[in-house]
């Protein structure tokens, strides 16, 4: 048991008989006004039971990416000006590639495809984001949920590395989240499940529908097994790695994580600000 373990009740994706027939998805684009029957999405969540999750804080490092899916680093940077696109590609993408081969093995070839601001300023989601710009901050997500299934693992190196796929995929691919607080976390902060009590089972696939891409990723269902973590009082210079996928064998393939709310926060939290950043990373083959 950690120091400030916590209990919450997730916002778990609720099995729906349409998804027989419907598989589940979410359209993240306009959606033209002579179609008014399509619906933005079908997927449909609800908190279940309250679970323990607890703090590692002071047994970080008995936790591992291999192992358990997930590994906090003290990780400090002087980089402060997440404002800017061009800055944070230009000084603190190539931090995290650092980050990554010194604290992860095997490392040969990293590559980011993503990276978004978040605000825990929940006023936000009625505010539209712009999907192409970074820096168009968006609310924590809450859902339990795993970014990309193994199908969106496979189809982020075709959609990225084209001409070399066949080549990178020979070696081993992992896709890892590098997750910051941009200010220590007074609310809403990431939990993030021990990946060896997830089943395959456990976890549906959705459809993610932009206009220029199809992606898939994955949203738990509830179980009773599952352990759930989180770092208390995450400070700028704590970093979380979150697996998102692994095509390893014998190792823990990803880890479903969410945000949630504190049992009993500082009286007027400041609103969470954070950065992640998603790498495809590549291992040669042997």
């Amino acid at each position: 048991m950690g120091l400030k373990d916590e209990h919450a009740a997730f916002e778990y994706i609720q099995w729906q008989p349409l998804y027989l027939e419907e598989k589940p998805y979410e359209i993240f684009m306009q959606i033209p006004e002579d179609l008014p029957h399509i619906r933005r999405t079908n997927l449909v969540f609800g908190r279940v039971h309250e679970q323990l999750v607890e703090d590692v804080r002071g047994r970080e490092e008995q936790y591992r990416l291999n192992e358990h899916g997930f590994q906090v680093l003290r990780a400090p940077t002087s980089f402060a000006d997440f404002a800017s696109k061009e800055a944070v590609e230009d000084v603190y993408l190539p931090e995290c590639i650092q980050l990554l081969k010194d604290n992860v093995e095997d490392v040969d070839r990293v590559f980011f495809f993503n990276w978004r601001l978040r605000n825990g300023d929940m006023s936000l989601q009625k505010k539209k984001f712009d999907l192409n710009n970074p820096t168009s901050t968006v609310v924590p997500a809450i859902y339990a949920h795993v970014d990309e299934s193994f199908k969106g693992a496979y189809a982020r190196v075709q959609e990225y590395m084209k001409g070399e796929t066949e080549a990178l995929l020979k070696g081993r691919l992992r896709l890892i989240n590098i997750w910051r607080p941009l200010k220590p976390v007074e609310e809403w902060p990431l939990a993030f499940c021990d990946g060896r009590t997830v089943k395959r089972d456990d976890l549906i696939a959705s459809d993610n529908i932009r206009s220029k891409y199809i992606g898939e990723n994955l949203f738990a269902k509830y179980s009773p097994d599952y352990r759930w973590h989180y770092i208390s009082d995450q400070k700028p210079d704590e970093v979380t790695l979150l697996k998102i996928f692994d095509s390893k064998d014998g190792v823990t393939k990803q880890t479903p994580h969410a945000a949630f709310k504190l049992s009993n926060p500082k009286p007027n939290p400041a609103f969470r600000e954070s950065i992640e950043v998603r790498a495809l990373v590549f291992t040669n083959p042997s």
